[in-house]
């Protein structure tokens, strides 16, 4: 509904006929989804522009693109259509165990 509304569609929300008469029709709004589980990680690739994936681990990160494939298959589009954002916590310092426990890992 949102992104109708901002590409400028008409879109029905609870019975009501609705439209920015502002919003531009050759407009595409990129939607991005944050998620990990493996539902929200199938959804993001059956429906949105991109994943932003909070996690730097490379096992993780293949576990998780692997998931969003799978949606983006499952939903007739191209895979490789949907970006991934790795935005994993970062800490520069000169003491190295500071630093690590400053960025939040390992979790406690």
């Amino acid at each position: 509904m949102i992104r109708g509304l901002c590409e400028g569609r008409e879109v029905t929300y609870e019975g009501a006929q609705l439209r920015l008469d502002w919003a531009e029709p050759n407009y595409h709004l990129p939607v991005w989804i944050a998620g990990y589980g493996p539902k929200a990680l199938e959804l993001t690739g059956r429906v949105a522009d991109g994943a932003i994936i909070q996690l730097a681990d490379p096992s993780l990160m293949s576990w998780c693109v692997g998931l969003l494939r799978q949606g983006a298959r499952g939903a007739g589009r191209d895979p490789r259509s949907v970006a991934v954002m790795a935005a994993a916590p970062a800490h520069l310092g000169t003491a190295n165990a500071r630093s690590t426990r400053s960025a939040g890992f390992p979790p406690s």
